[in-house]
């Protein structure tokens, strides 16, 4: 009997490990989620910049706002543009120097984005294992409680 207990609490320990497991990869697939979201915000603004450099000063451009709305604009300059570098501040660049920056970024997300799906990988591979391994117990357990339910088989005395 303390062997089946012995089990089932080995077995209750693997299942609460692959739960873990399974929250640690939806919060790395949210993870990735948002890191696609800043990936084709990034791939947006680098378009943007190829059209402005495409485009003569003071034409009419139309300027991406988000959620697929566009604002009526001419173009001032397309030599500058205005860019984040971190923490709200903002800086004028050259369009060359800005769609440099924005390549760095894509390839940092894309790093980031790569190690994410690589964590969940393995992560996905755990659980994997600890299915084999849950399965294994409860089949160890199984066979344990049906031998214990079997008729004890005694010699009976002769009469």
């Amino acid at each position: 009997m303390k062997d089946i207990e012995e089990k089932q609490r080995k077995l209750q320990e693997i299942l609460y490990r692959a739960e873990f497991y399974k929250q640690q990869i939806q919060s790395l697939e949210e993870r990735v989620f948002v890191l696609e979201a800043n990936m084709r915000e990034i791939e947006t603004a680098i378009d943007t910049m190829k059209y402005i450099e495409s485009t003569e000063d003071g034409n009419e451009i139309l300027v991406p706002a988000g959620g697929n709305c566009f604002i009526r604009s001419s173009l001032m300059s397309k030599s500058e543009v205005i860019t984040s570098i971190g923490a709200n501040v903002f800086v004028n660049k050259n369009i060359g120097d800005a769609k440099k920056l924005l390549n760095e970024r894509a390839d940092e997300l894309n790093e980031a984005m790569n190690q994410t799906r690589h964590e969940s990988a393995a992560f996905e591979s755990r659980i994997m294992e600890l299915n084999e391994q849950g399965s294994d117990i409860a089949r160890e357990i199984q066979q344990m409680q049906g031998s214990m339910d079997l008729p004890k088989m005694g010699v009976r005395g002769l009469n």
